[in-house]
């Protein structure tokens, strides 16, 4: 198998952690090998097409992803994440204009139209809340996103974040949510993320936390692996000594994610369960299905995923406790001087 240098730190010592297959198919295999130095974790063969790996129905069917209360779960979730991003880029705001008083820092919040780009917006879901919070939002995808009347009065750019060649400075909040881990060369997108960022601007960034307990309970079963669309694996470490080597200043760090870390547990168990169905099936079924069949399935993996949820919690809130949660959520400024 391909050995590999450290992309981050340069290291040479990069070891096996395991084998695992693909989401989608489980017919692939795919090596994880990790760093011992900074903890960086990548796929490989990495593909050299990945156009595939992202068929139409991962975006969902339509303007939806998922059915039923998934999908209102999924656009409240958006919600919260935009107010968590505006709390944190106003905090900033506040301290970086040094106002005469509290009053003063309001009015200039409220007076600046804060310009964010989100990068792999998806169905911009977070777009939508930010821009009923009077942002001037703008985003990017693949090139290959599906159309969708969901990014209709966006100004989205499909391509490479490198492709829309913004200006330099020309944000004041970057969001990169379980986005990182699937480009190609996440350390260049960091690169031109810092560039294009304001100085004193907000950096918010989400990923799968490949040091958490359920990435080490289990390793190749583990819904968060995602394979190979998940290219690259961060841990708390490795994301914030990348963050620190671009000039920002983390002032947020969270391994805490209800909406991701309580499901990840429960697929996960139930790819651990392969005996029985297919790995991720629950999943898939809460995406899109028809027929009778189908939904009698859906109802097995419900009964079975309410069996599971009081463990989920358990692990939910032991592992925010120490810091090993399944995701490491950042949110990081960039020094006045870069």
């Amino acid at each position: 198998m391909e050995k590999r240098i450290c992309e981050q730190c340069d290291c040479t010592n990069l070891k096996r952690s395991f084998f695992a297959f693909d989401f989608d198919g489980s017919a692939q295999p795919f090596e994880i090998q990790q760093c011992q130095q900074c903890g960086l974790a990548i796929t490989l063969p990495k593909p050299q097409d990945m156009d595939p790996y992202y068929p139409e129905t991962y975006y969902g069917s339509g303007n939806k992803k998922f059915s039923g209360v998934i999908e209102y779960l999924t656009q409240l979730g958006c919600k919260w994440r935009a107010d968590s991003i505006l709390k944190h880029a106003s905090a900033r705001l506040k301290t970086s204009d040094k106002p005469v008083n509290v009053e003063q820092a309001d009015s200039k919040a409220a007076d600046h139209k804060l310009k964010v780009l989100d990068i792999g917006c998806g169905r911009a879901g977070l777009l939508r809340s930010l821009q009923q919070s009077g942002c001037d939002c703008h985003g990017t995808e693949r090139a290959t996103f599906p159309d969708t009347d969901q990014l209709q009065g966006l100004q989205v750019f499909t391509g490479s974040l490198n492709e829309a060649a913004y200006k330099s400075g020309s944000f004041d909040i970057v969001s990169i949510w379980h986005v990182l881990e699937h480009l190609d060369d996440p350390f260049e997108a960091l690169d031109e993320i810092a560039r294009v960022t304001r100085s004193g601007g907000l950096l918010a960034v989400a990923v799968p936390n490949f040091s958490s307990w359920q990435s080490k309970l289990f390793k190749s079963a583990w819904f968060h692996l995602d394979l190979p669309r998940h290219l690259y694996h961060f841990d708390v470490h490795s994301l914030t000594q990348a963050l620190k080597a671009r000039g920002y200043s983390v002032t947020s760090t969270s391994t805490c994610s209800f909406e991701q870390n309580v499901y990840g547990f429960i697929q996960s168990l139930m790819n651990k369960l392969h005996f029985l169905g297919k790995p991720n099936e629950f999943y898939q079924l809460l995406k899109k299905r028809s027929g009778l069949k189908q939904h009698l399935k859906l109802l097995m993996w419900g009964i079975l995923a309410g069996l599971i949820l009081p463990f989920a919690l358990l692990e939910f809130m032991l592992s925010c406790l120490f810091n090993k949660g399944a995701s490491v959520i950042i949110f990081a400024h960039k020094s006045m001087d870069t």
